[in-house]
């Protein structure tokens, strides 16, 4: 009477992430491959136990990444605005815990626009300042001093009035031919495709315009005295002016004299001059401002005008000589046509 007890072959299948392992019989293996290992029943038969192990691999991956220094680097969702290096823990489709390294760095440490504007091309103020202002009709110099390298592509102007954009890396000058506040943009591009600007205002406060009227309307030698009114614009409490008064018009020399107030009269004085003809008045009317940065800046124009100053003295011719050659035909009474006899 013959009993058979049951013999085992029994294979296992297993699968880690590298740097585990498994546990098959009294020992733990984490190398891929297989292993066999022989028991016995508890009926004292020999049986084998057989364990396939699968590795799935581990990552620790090392990279160097590049970006803009205007604009962060994305990794992940998150936003990095200096270079450092970035160290992240993920899994593998196979559920591996793996590292990734990325260390970042900018494109150009010295990319970046540096924009100036002056007045004069020689005193150069910076734009990071914000503010510039003078009087109608304005010029404004700008440039960048990035001083272009390979690497830099386009510069270009936006002036804030309605003429066209401008791409120069040489200093350019550009006149603001209206009254008021404009937004200057100066954009710098990269063959990376680096993108840096930078803003500021020019403010161009407007002129005043002079105006006068003489009177009287005859002035003569006997009293070559004249009253000046004043009809510039504006009149306020920020307005002033100056006077200038010449002896004679169309001549370099410097004027004979001056006033501040509004609406002066002046007397051209005789002593050993003829007064016949005409004499310059100019007017130059100025206007006070306060900037938006709280400084002063004064504007003004100038208006010239002859003053026409005639002799109303009768003369009489003592003969005259109608012969028709065109010289003293007619007898003439000189200056009657003043309308004054």
């Amino acid at each position: 009477d013959i009993t058979f007890n049951p013999a085992y072959s029994i294979l296992y299948f297993d699968t880690l992430c590298d740097g585990d392992s498994s546990l098959f019989g009294v020992s733990y293996y984490s190398q891929q491959g297989s292993y066999v290992d022989s028991l016995v029943t508890y009926l004292a038969c020999d049986s084998i136990e057989s364990l396939s192990l699968h590795i799935n691999p581990v990552y620790n991956t090392f990279d160097t990444d590049y970006f803009c220094q205007n604009t962060p680097y994305i990794y992940s969702g998150n936003e990095y605005w200096e270079p450092q290096l970035i160290i992240d823990s993920l899994k593998t489709t196979a559920l591996c815990d793996s590292t990734v390294h990325i260390e970042i760095n900018y494109y150009d440490t010295t990319f970046g626009v540096r924009s100036f504007f002056s007045l004069d091309s020689l005193t150069w103020m910076p734009f990071d300042t914000n503010y510039l202002a003078g009087c109608f009709p304005l010029q404004v110099f700008f440039v960048d001093s990035a001083n272009i390298v390979s690497l830099h592509r386009t510069n270009v102007w936006f002036f804030g009035d309605d003429s066209d954009p401008y791409e120069d890396f040489d200093t350019i000058s550009h006149i603001y031919s209206d009254a008021g506040l404009y937004t200057v943009i100066n954009i710098l591009m990269d063959d990376y495709g680096c993108v840096d600007s930078a803003f500021a205002a020019i403010h161009v406060y407007p002129l005043p315009i002079p105006d006068f009227e003489i009177s009287p309307d005859l002035i003569s030698t006997v009293h070559p005295e004249a009253i000046f009114i004043n009809h510039s614009s504006p009149d306020n409490d920020s307005s002033f002016y100056l006077w200038y008064f010449y002896q004679h018009s169309g001549t370099d020399e410097d004027p004979v004299d001056s006033s501040f107030i509004a609406n002066p009269s002046y007397t051209w004085n005789d002593i050993g001059e003829d007064l016949t003809g005409d004499h310059d008045v100019m007017l130059i009317a100025c206007q006070h401002y306060t900037t938006l940065v709280g400084d002063s800046l004064i504007c003004s124009d100038s208006l010239r005008m002859p003053v026409n100053i005639v002799n109303i003295f009768l003369q009489f011719p003592s003969a005259v000589t109608p012969n028709g050659d065109g010289v003293n035909d007619k007898w003439h009474i000189v200056n009657i046509e003043y309308g004054i006899y």
